[in-house]
């Protein structure tokens, strides 16, 4: 999925993977976002969407260097309004950006439980991340969520952090919020996942396919 940046201020979230390496990159952290009704939205770019209707309210548009920004102290304020079908504390949208959705975290727009997952394009919506690899093999892993984004949670783990890649084949067993699969920052998780390999055996990235509390 393509990100929106509000500026050049891409950073790398590596991780560990039993030997310490650190070369599995995640998404960048400085995604386009808004604050409305107490909760932070990041912006994903859309083929389609759903015509945005009900005006919500009013929110806040931080800067890039804001942690928390919101309705008080942002750079600028934006309406915030309902998308058809899609329960406001999953996603809105922002007047006059009719191409962008605003995701809630700990949801997955991968998944086909979402409610926007169908407005991705195809190749998005049936891309699996362990495409090109030139091995794989399963791992098991435990550790509490650090943070989660469009693109996947990463996991603390004693002094390492692991980012792991979901697709549309990754299911959440028992972690739920409003009817969809929700994994929130501070979640205890025990992971099964497939490490994706280089040809020459190097770890490019893991990709979970069960997700369930520890």
């Amino acid at each position: 999925m393509r990100w929106i940046l509000t500026a050049v201020c891409l950073a790398a979230i590596c991780s560990g993977c039993g030997s310490g390496e650190r070369h599995v990159v995640g998404p960048p952290t400085c995604a386009a976002r808004i604050t409305w009704n107490g909760t932070v939205y990041y912006g994903e770019t859309f083929s389609s969407l759903p015509p945005a209707t009900l005006e919500l309210g009013t929110g806040g548009r931080p800067t890039c260097g804001g942690v928390n920004g919101g309705e008080a102290g942002a750079s600028s304020t934006v309406e915030v309004r309902r998308l058809i079908g899609v329960d406001p504390r999953v996603a809105v949208a922002v007047n006059g950006e009719p191409e962008h959705a605003y995701l809630a975290r700990g949801y997955f727009v991968q998944l086909p439980s979402h409610p926007l997952h169908r407005s991705l394009r195809p190749w998005q919506r049936s891309r699996s991340e362990l495409k090109g690899c030139g091995a794989t093999r399963p791992v098991e892993l435990a550790g509490t969520v650090r943070s989660s984004t469009g693109a996947g949670i990463d996991v603390a783990r004693g002094r390492g952090e692991t980012f792991l890649f979901v697709d549309p084949f990754t299911r959440v067993r028992g972690l739920e919020r409003y009817g969809l699969p929700y994994v929130p920052a501070g979640q205890r998780v025990a992971v099964d996942a497939t490490a994706c390999l280089s040809p020459g055996g190097r770890l490019r990235k893991l990709v979970p396919r069960l997700i369930r509390p520890a």
